[in-house]
């Protein structure tokens, strides 16, 4: 079981590769009494080289990440170290995320909305050994999103977030106008890229372009 002493602070590592973001939550947690931040890292694969030698109790990650995302880091930590608390962090009002997000073992999904209040009494649950997976089900952002992720999600294993550079592309956004729109580094686009273009078959953003224009005609 997960138990720690009164005084003992629980130890935390946030994997998310929305900087600001992460530095922000951070300074959240890390303030709260009863929690101690003890690393940031910006995708799933240095977090669970990172695991073996800093033994967090508790990861709070965001789903979509470039290299390994969060549900697959999810299943690595349900397998290796299974008395880690996995706390999903996400912008996607998704039930299918959230469903996905329990098969992977998850102890949490919560909204990167949610206030800081709420944030802290949701981790004290957590740590108690308590899990809590908050979506609204019948929200119009979920249905909206829904329409336009899942095809991809289903057919080419796109994840949101690359869902989500497609529809900057498509608006005519470079990589370094989505990196900062997104609030992400250019490299982190790049990979993002490499990876559509690899699960597309596509080499360029015009054959990208191409592709979906087919897509849409046929769907």
């Amino acid at each position: 079981m997960f138990k720690k002493h009164k005084m003992e602070k629980t130890r935390i590592i946030i994997a998310d590769d929305h900087l600001l973001f992460a530095d922000g939550l951070a300074q959240i947690v890390g303030a709260m009494p009863e929690f101690d931040i003890i690393a940031q890292v910006p995708n799933g694969r240095v977090l669970l080289q990172l695991i073996n030698t800093q033994l967090p109790d508790l990861i709070l990650m965001d789903i979509n990440m470039p290299i390994v995302d969060g549900l697959q880091a999810a299943t690595s930590i349900r397998t290796y170290h299974p008395n880690i608390r996995v706390v999903f962090i996400s912008m996607y009002k998704d039930m299918k995320l959230v469903e996905k997000a329990k098969e992977m073992g998850a102890h949490a999904y919560i909204m990167k909305d949610t206030t800081a209040p709420e944030l802290r009494e949701i981790l004290l649950q957590i740590r108690d050994g308590k899990k809590v997976f908050s979506c609204p089900e019948n929200d119009f952002e979920t249905q909206q999103a829904n329409e336009i992720i899942d095809p991809f999600l289903s057919q080419f294993k796109l994840t949101p977030r690359e869902v989500e550079i497609i529809k900057l592309i498509k608006k005519g956004l470079a990589t370094k106008q989505i990196a900062a729109d997104l609030d992400l580094s250019t490299y982190t686009i790049e990979t993002h890229r490499k990876n559509i273009n690899r699960k597309l078959n596509v080499q360029s953003a015009t054959e990208l372009l191409a592709f979906i224009a087919q897509y849409n005609k046929e769907s």
